[in-house]
């Protein structure tokens, strides 16, 4: 749910980003390759999850039999300690949050002061 919510809070504040546009002639384009480009983004991650999550070399990783052949709902336990590839995905996770809180910060302070301000 915190995903959807996050999803929809963004997709709403591009109306406030259109605004301050310095061409507002190209909005229709720049919405239309905004949208692609995250739909493109999901289509990747979703299918390159589906085929990295699966295989035989994490059963033997769950605890619970029960789960045998499925993922944990922390992908990151599904690795050793020591592994580089887990060391990889804690980076690009660590990034991915460094730049996208950031983002929301800018984005909460604007839509404040347009209701402070009415600018």
């Amino acid at each position: 749910m915190g995903v959807l919510a996050g999803g929809y809070y963004c997709h709403n504040i591009s109306l406030s980003i259109l605004q301050g546009s310095k061409n507002p002639e190209n909005n229709i384009r720049d919405v239309f390759l905004g949208y692609l480009a995250c739909f493109l983004t999901y289509v990747v991650c979703g299918t390159a999850g589906y085929y990295g999550f699966t295989g035989s070399h994490f059963e033997t990783k769950l605890m619970d039999p029960e789960l045998k052949g499925l993922i944990s709902q922390n992908s990151l336990d599904m690795f050793s300690a020591t592994s580089n590839i887990a060391t990889f995905i804690r980076f690009c996770a660590f990034c991915q949050l460094l730049t996208v809180n950031a983002l929301i910060i800018a984005l909460e302070r604007s839509q404040i002061l347009l209701l402070v301000t009415g600018k």
